[in-house]
């Protein structure tokens, strides 16, 4: 409670019994004046307390506020635009096509056989002495036969050197027609060829592309994916 309130109360309660007391009985007629006097005095300074307790009362009274207005409803807040988490990266590749890598070979080596060679046989008189001298007798008794007197002798002599001449001849060519059979081991290189599986080339799908790679051993229908790249053993 406001003091200044509660003194203003106290002064008016004070004037009002002070009135009373003023007015009652035979006693404040038997007053002098001079006494009535100083009991009016009280009572305007009493009415004047009262006055000065209501205007205090007033002064504390706490002025009409007027009614707040209501406040605004807030505005919703913006719904922030949230975008879709990235779909995590595949962890496998599909394996499109396999196919088998070969390559061609080539190795070569010797081949040996035995063959039977047909040679001339060696020569034993080189120099056909025995062709020559065997013509040439013959020849001599060819030419022996042939005239008489000096014709003969020269006929026997011509007969002895046609004689030679063709012993010689007939002798090289009997040399020559003589052959042996021998057999020789003939050598020779050759190349095979052969068809060698050297691995697989590997089509896979990965991240919306396509490629290939070569691998050693047949893969499966997915080939591992590590840090976004194919791995391939």
């Amino acid at each position: 409670m406001n003091k200044k309130l509660v003194v203003a109360v106290i002064a008016a309660l004070n004037v009002g019994v002070m009135a009373g007391c003023s007015n009652g009985g035979d006693k404040a007629a038997v007053q002098p004046a001079s006494l009535a006097a100083p009991i009016a005095a009280p009572a305007d300074a009493a009415a004047a307390t009262a006055a000065e307790a209501a205007a205090a009362a007033s002064d504390a009274a706490p002025a009409s506020v007027p009614a707040a207005e209501p406040a605004p409803a807030a505005a919703p807040a913006p719904t922030a635009s949230v975008a879709p988490a990235p779909k995590p990266a595949p962890q496998f590749a599909k394996v499109v096509a396999v196919k088998d890598v070969t390559e061609t070979v080539s190795t070569p080596r010797e081949v040996c056989k035995d063959v039977q060679v047909e040679k001339q046989a060696p020569v034993k008189d080189e120099n056909r002495i025995a062709g020559t001298l065997a013509g040439a007798a013959a020849g001599g008794v060819i030419g022996h036969q042939i005239g008489d007197g000096d014709g003969r002798k020269i006929a026997k002599a011509v007969g002895i050197i046609g004689g030679a001449i063709a012993g010689n001849q007939i002798q090289k060519k009997m040399q020559e027609n003589d052959k042996v059979v021998e057999t020789e081991r003939q050598c020779e290189t050759v190349t095979d060829t052969s068809e060698k599986h050297v691995g697989y080339d590997v089509t896979y799908s990965y991240a919306g592309r396509t490629d290939v790679v070569r691998m050693k051993k047949k893969p499966g229908a997915t080939l591992p994916v590590k840090n976004g790249e194919v791995v391939a053993s």
